[in-house]
């Protein structure tokens, strides 16, 4: 089972990261702390961190940073998420190297935790682009109850066929899904 620190900034997004993360079969350590957040880390060796910008004493930031200067933690993968971009935050969080930058605004938590499980390896995903509306992909998107067209609804971009590969179902069980690569629904 893996073992995922959810740093938040307060009690309803540390019980509700804390809730789908458990269901999802993880197990969770919870703290809206980044000083306390380094001492867990430390204690508990988590396989990956999810932590909120904005915390109680030190942000999301600065902890990446904390834990990138130990040789103990370096190496544990830290996933920042904010409710709201704003200007800088993306291109801070690629300099810190931090594994991934989510604006949890735009995404489902079952996203976040898809995100998580790629990034332990636990899912593999390809996307693959739809450039041709040929009648075997529409009746492969009808045998898979996908009932839109092929473009995106809201800004008309052609759709990507996005496989997620769910290594604990097995080597050949894949989720598929059609997502916009422009505004991402």
């Amino acid at each position: 089972m893996k073992k995922i620190l959810i740093v938040a900034k307060d009690d309803f997004t540390e019980q509700l990261y804390s809730n789908i993360f458990s269901e999802e079969g993880f197990e969770t350590i919870t703290t809206q702390s980044g000083q306390e957040a380094l001492t867990l880390v430390k204690q508990k060796k988590p396989d990956a961190v999810l932590t909120n910008i904005n915390l109680k004493d030190i942000n999301g930031f600065d902890l990446l940073k904390n834990l990138q200067a130990n040789a103990e933690t370096k190496r544990i993968p830290v996933v920042i998420f904010t409710n709201f971009e704003k200007a800088g935050d993306k291109q801070k969080a690629v300099e810190l190297e931090a594994k991934d930058f989510i604006i949890s605004a735009k995404v489902t938590p079952r996203d976040i935790v898809l995100r998580m499980r790629t990034l332990l390896g636990e899912e593999k995903t390809y996307q693959i682009p739809i450039e041709n509306k040929s009648d075997d992909l529409i009746e492969l998107s009808r045998d898979l109850g996908y009932k839109g067209s092929l473009t995106c609804m809201k800004c008309g971009a052609p759709l990507e066929m996005y496989l997620m590969r769910d290594f604990r179902r097995g080597e050949d069980y894949f989720k598929i899904s059609f997502i916009c690569p422009r505004c991402s629904r």
